[in-house]
């Protein structure tokens, strides 16, 4: 997950400057964190609504004399019978910005239908999504091992939970189960979210028992800082050449295999995404595909062609002027600039749309959604009008 970086993040608050791959991948990323480091059952994540999200609250614990400002979101995961289950999900710090650049830039484009639909990760027609199948869509696209909400939950009870005392194993099964009485329950269900993930990020594996095989527990850091080591001496990009084992072998002398497996892994997304760049408006073909691979000097990683299509996407902003472009961006978004809405108290007419910024004449003020009139009712309508006062 951390390939998304804070660069991703800068283009992901634009909204303008992503492709629908790459919003696609801020959805599966968010979903994926949900899943695999926060835990929470996939029908949590799918019954999220808007709704739940617009009603989060904030609050600031101590863990650990650490002070963590979380946010709450209170989720309905429903009931075949009884009463409705609740489930509280805990964002802290840059997940909240992440999730509310999602909703403000990224959702809103990924809806084609005019219903909206009330699920907070939401397909083209306006459903819920199918996490499982998001999770390998997210695993695919950068190479990674398929891991589940089962394989990861079992494996943080069996071997992340284990190291930890009585106190906080009764916190973590507690916020699990969704069963935490007595005083400060909204705080105990925070302070267990966020050992969830704290466990997570400082547990190592442990030493084997037998004498014979028994080795000083490694860092979980040292693969990542053999990467960094080697990636630092051969930049992974495109055309670069690919340091073999016995080159990442200088820099490790533990993790050669995975260095060398990785920087191949990395490179091999980027020239997929860089076929991809290549062919955006029609499907490449395969003679299409391997010509491009051939001028570009790829004799190996070469991208496959399942590959391609899987993530291969049309452009249908390529041809469009940026007028256009914005224009298409404030509709979806509805964030025209230079109107306020405010409550007309003097005529006590309700409410009624001011100008903050002068328009030229011709220049698109916004987006229409009442009902259609004939011109000739227009003009009526103009000639009723109070002096300083408009419609369109």
């Amino acid at each position: 997950m951390a390939r998304l970086g804070s660069g991703s993040r800068g283009r992901a608050n634009s909204g303008l400057e992503l492709e629908d791959r790459d919003r696609m991948t801020v959805l599966y990323y968010l979903e994926a964190l949900l899943t695999l480091v926060h835990l929470q059952r996939p029908t949590v994540i799918q019954n999220m609504t808007v709704n739940e999200w617009l009603l989060k609250t904030h609050e600031t614990i101590h863990v650990d004399a650490e002070a963590v400002d979380a946010t709450i979101i209170e989720v309905d995961v429903g009931s075949a019978e009884g009463p409705s289950q609740m489930a509280k999900v805990v964002l802290e710090g840059s997940e909240e910005m992440w999730f509310t650049t999602y909703f403000q830039k990224i959702r809103p484009f990924l809806l084609k239908t005019l219903n909206k639909g009330d699920a907070f990760f939401v397909t083209s027609e306006g459903g819920k999504r199918l996490i499982s199948d998001d999770l390998t869509q997210f695993h695919k696209r950068f190479n990674l091992p398929a891991v589940t909400y089962q394989q990861a939950r079992k494996a943080f009870e069996q071997c992340g939970l284990s190291h930890c005392n009585d106190e906080v194993k009764d916190l973590v099964k507690e916020y699990f189960s969704r069963s935490m009485e007595g005083e400060d329950v909204e705080g105990k269900i925070v302070k267990g979210a966020v050992m969830v993930k704290r466990i997570q990020r400082d547990w190592m594996p442990s030493t084997s028992g037998d004498p014979r095989t028994r080795q000083e527990a490694v860092p979980v850091e040292d693969k990542e800082m053999a990467f960094r080591r080697v990636q630092d001496a051969f930049p992974v990009g495109t055309d670069a050449k690919p340091p073999g084992l016995k080159t990442c072998r200088i820099f490790t002398t533990t993790h050669e295999a995975y260095c060398y497996k990785r920087w191949r892994q990395q490179q091999y997304v980027m020239r997929v995404n860089e076929v991809i760049g290549r062919f955006k408006r029609n499907t490449p073909t395969e003679e299409q595909v391997t010509s491009f691979c051939q001028t570009q000097g790829w004799t190996t990683n070469q991208p496959k062609m399942e590959d391609i299509l899987e993530s291969w996407k049309p452009n249908m902003d390529r041809g469009k002027t940026k007028e256009e472009m914005d224009l298409e961006s404030h509709i979806a978004l509805q964030d025209w600039k230079g109107l306020a809405i405010i409550e007309d108290r003097v005529a006590n007419t309700g409410e009624t749309v001011f100008t903050t910024l002068p328009f030229k004449k011709g220049e698109v003020v916004c987006d229409y959604h009442g009902p259609f009139i004939p011109s000739e009712r227009g003009e009526e309508l103009m000639s009723a009008m109070a002096e300083g006062k408009m419609i369109f």
